[in-house]
């Protein structure tokens, strides 16, 4: 029948329990009866690599024993299961040496209190990243400068800046003396083609009557072609306004159109201006992609050449501190062919669909690129990889109240999780959390702990 305790007392029972079992398992002093002890444990062979306290280890030497070899691998399970101490039982059941051999006791109602487990499981591996620091700008296939095609003053502005417009929507109505030259150029031509056309099919028609000679109808041809050619002159020459200017438009009034769909991102335009020809008055931009301008250290373009090289776009994430928690897929479209002298960078481009509107031209982000496909790995909290003396490991659960140390290699740490290329299985039970009790104990050698002969 079980008790209920409150959470205090739970808690000091726990502690103290723990204090008990350090207690137990820590030092002997210098008088321990060594006799004493081995008739109660029958020692054999194998306690060679036994630590000893470092003033008790000329003793140990003159009695014939080497110290612990850090650089001893652990046993596998099956080994350890079998391995003895130097006190003739099996290491695992002795309380001086089971440390030695990494392995750890703990009454499993305090594990379950003080420590938390996970399941080994096999995960996909993090592709490899390439980190790029950039910054967004203008797609320039994507802008268009409105400029006057002549000159004259700024009778009205339709356009501001900020604006979305439409391609052909009006943005300024110029008053422009040379379009009037050029529309009234172009009547002018007009009535010259009619007149020496009418001329010439009088004469046509003289001709066939045997009324007017060769000669009068070959002048009158030559008339009505004359003028057919400067009409359409004229007709360039207002073209050169814009499409769709022609006479029929308020004389002299020219109006300035957006070339492109997008947002007015500059105004140069104000009314009353005089306005010379190829003047810029606006700049429109489609916002809806740009461009992300990254830089690529000399030491990683090899591997995003290898990359781009691929069947597939090479994509890429991109973060800016605007928009925290959030990322805007982009696909590489360019490596830069020559390299900054100073900085031994080079400059690459990425694609950037901007639907939203979200995304500014200046703005600073990161781009992460993926590198590689993933593969199968071992993954766990990076809460459960422990180390020492550059050596990492964790502790498994192995028995119902043994726990031991595997040493693993770690292939990449990420974030909170951690892939490994070896050291544990799947279907292991691992110590996510409470494990540095484990390393206390598996560690205690190097305090001084050991059986002291």
């Amino acid at each position: 029948m079980k008790i209920p305790i409150n959470q205090p007392v739970l808690a000091l029972i726990l502690f103290a329990g723990i204090a008990m079992a350090i207690v137990g398992l820590g030092p002997r002093g210098d008088g321990h009866d060594h006799d004493a002890h081995a008739a109660e444990m029958t020692c054999s062979e194998g306690c060679t690599d036994h630590v000893v306290p470092l003033d008790e280890h000329e003793d140990h030497e003159e009695e014939g024993h080497e110290g612990h070899n850090h650089e001893q691998p652990l046993l596998d399970l099956d080994e350890l299961a079998l391995a003895q101490c130097e006190h003739e039982i099996k290491a695992i059941e002795c309380d001086e040496c089971r440390y030695e051999f990494g392995v750890a006791k703990l009454d499993p109602e305090l594990a379950k209190a003080l420590i938390q487990t996970q399941t080994v499981t096999v995960a996909q591996s993090s592709p490899e990243t390439l980190v790029l620091n950039g910054e967004i700008e203008l797609n320039l296939t994507r802008v268009a400068q409105v400029t006057s095609t002549g000159s004259g003053r700024l009778d009205s502005i339709i356009g501001l800046q900020g604006q979305t417009v439409a391609q052909d929507a009006p943005l300024a109505v110029l008053q422009s003396a040379e379009l009037g030259r050029a529309q009234a150029a172009l009547q002018e031509a007009l009535a010259q083609a009619e007149l020496a056309q009418t001329a010439w099919q009088r004469e046509q028609q003289l001709m066939e009557q045997n009324i007017s000679s060769q000669a009068d109808y070959q002048q009158a041809q030559a008339a009505w072609k004359k003028a057919q050619a400067m009409l359409e002159s004229t007709h360039k020459q207002l073209d050169l306004f814009g499409p769709g200017v022609t006479t029929s438009q308020d004389f002299g009034r020219l109006t300035l159109t957006a070339p492109i769909s997008g947002t007015i991102i500059e105004q140069n335009a104000l009314r009353g201006q005089w306005v010379e020809p190829q003047q810029s008055l606006y700049t429109v931009a489609d916002l809806s992609n740009l461009w992300f301008w990254a830089t690529v250290y000399e030491k990683d373009l090899q591997r995003l050449i290898v990359r781009s090289q691929g069947t597939q776009p090479t994509s890429a994430e991109i973060r800016f501190a605007a928009f925290s928690g959030r990322s805007f897929p982009a696909t590489l479209a360019l490596i830069g062919q020559t390299m900054e002298h100073d900085t031994r960078t080079i400059r690459v481009r990425f694609d950037v669909p901007n639907p939203d509107g979200l995304l500014r031209p200046a703005m600073f982000g990161q781009a992460e690129v993926a590198l590689g496909a993933t593969y199968p790995v071992i993954k766990i909290p990076a809460t459960a990889v422990l180390s020492d003396e550059d050596q990492d490991f964790v502790f498994i659960r192995w028995q119902e109240d043994l726990w031991v140390r595997r040493d693993v290699e770690v292939l990449k740490r990420s974030g909170d999780w951690v892939e490994l290329l070896s050291g544990i299985e799947p279907g292991m039970t691992v110590a996510i959390q409470g494990a540095f009790m484990f390393k206390s104990e598996v560690l205690k050698e190097k305090m001084g702990a050991g059986c002291a002969h």
